[in-house]
């Protein structure tokens, strides 16, 4: 998640994500786009947040730090 001026040129490591796309903040934003999956690890629970925007499935950490970021400037669930 970021602001990239325009003209920048970057490459994204294919090792690391599957697709790079655009989403307004606003969107990115709006917690009840995040939905909450619990799951067990190594017999640890542990919550996964889930969203999609468009075609694309948005989870796990990139969800997660997404959804804390609405949280830290104080928008409510």
């Amino acid at each position: 998640m970021g602001i990239i001026p325009p003209g920048l040129q970057y490459h994204a490591s294919v090792d690391e994500v599957s697709a790079v796309f655009e989403m307004p903040l606003e969107e990115a934003l709006r917690l009840s786009r995040y939905h909450p999956l619990d799951i067990q690890r190594r017999g640890h629970d542990h919550r996964v947040w889930l969203s999609w925007y468009q075609h694309y499935f948005v989870w796990g950490m990139t969800a997660g730090i997404i959804r804390e970021l609405a949280l830290q400037i104080g928008l409510k669930p």
